[in-house]
């Protein structure tokens, strides 16, 4: 087992190495990256002066305010496209230069280069949610009410499960090498379904079903709980049950998924190929 010293040099080498460095070396990316945080608070603030009365309605749970419901959908939903879609895009780009297998059979394990690929996309998305929570709190009159307990474990509960979810695209990504239905899916389509920044209970009952199944929308709603009324674990106890639930199916699932397309490809030779 490696020491704890090991384990904070490699996620120190993976996070600020690899990730920021890399990050801020191409500054109009990072301008830009930015920019997708901070603009599409104020779309959607200008959408709220036009909503009608069936959204707000269907908000009145979190006093009401859709601004600052669709505060909490836009700070946390980047969480979500870090855990599905990074690891199958890091993998994409290890193919593509060539270097994934000397990457995948180092001495770290696959297992834990997926977990220190994370931490970066984790940590970026951190900082989104700052920048959004802070527009929404001292620009657009946002009233946060925290409860920190309950707003850290559904925050954690929301990167596991859709850590998860992350593994088996990253999976597919092994197997099929271009084309993935499940990080498109989950990082693209599930935005719009999740209650990010409207309603589930507006959508139709056939997408609605679909939205139920989905972790981010638990998560949400608990979010918005614990920040906007500063609600406590026990009351939100059923939500953070689900997203447990989620976090049992999906990381066993996922990881079980990329440990069989690993050991496929390098089998079949392929582990390099793209």
């Amino acid at each position: 087992m490696p020491g704890y010293r090991t384990i904070l040099r490699k996620a120190y080498l993976f996070t600020f190495i690899r990730g920021l460095r890399i990050w801020t070396t191409y500054k109009s990316q990072a301008i830009f990256t930015v920019l997708q945080w901070v603009l599409p608070v104020f779309l959607y603030f200008f959408v709220a002066s036009y909503l009608t009365s069936q959204i707000s309605s269907s908000v009145s749970v979190f006093g009401g305010s859709y601004i600052a419901f669709f505060v909490i959908g836009l700070a946390f939903q980047g969480y979500v496209s870090a855990m599905v879609a990074s690891l199958s895009q890091r993998i994409r780009t290890e193919e593509e230069m060539g270097t994934l297998e000397h990457l995948m059979l180092s001495p770290t394990r696959p297992g834990a280069i997926l977990l220190y690929t994370l931490l970066w996309p984790i940590l970026l998305n951190s900082m989104e949610a700052v920048i959004v929570l802070s527009i929404g709190t001292f620009l657009l009159g946002v009233h946060l009410h925290v409860d920190v307990a309950g707003t850290l474990i559904v925050v954690i509960l929301i990167l596991a499960s859709n850590g998860g979810i992350g593994m088996m695209a990253a999976a597919y990504t092994l197997f099929a090498k271009q084309g993935n239905p499940i990080s498109l899916f989950f990082s693209t389509f599930s935005i719009f379904i999740s209650g990010v920044v409207f309603p589930v209970t507006i959508l139709p009952a056939s997408v609605r079903a679909i939205a139920y199944a989905l972790p981010l929308t638990y998560g949400l709603e608990a979010l918005r709980f614990t920040m906007l009324d500063a609600s406590s674990v026990s009351t939100i106890l059923p939500l953070i049950e689900y997203l447990g639930i989620a976090c049992i199916v999906t990381l066993p699932l996922g990881l079980y998924l990329f440990r069989r397309a690993f050991n496929f490809v390098r089998n079949q030779g392929t582990l390099s190929g793209y």
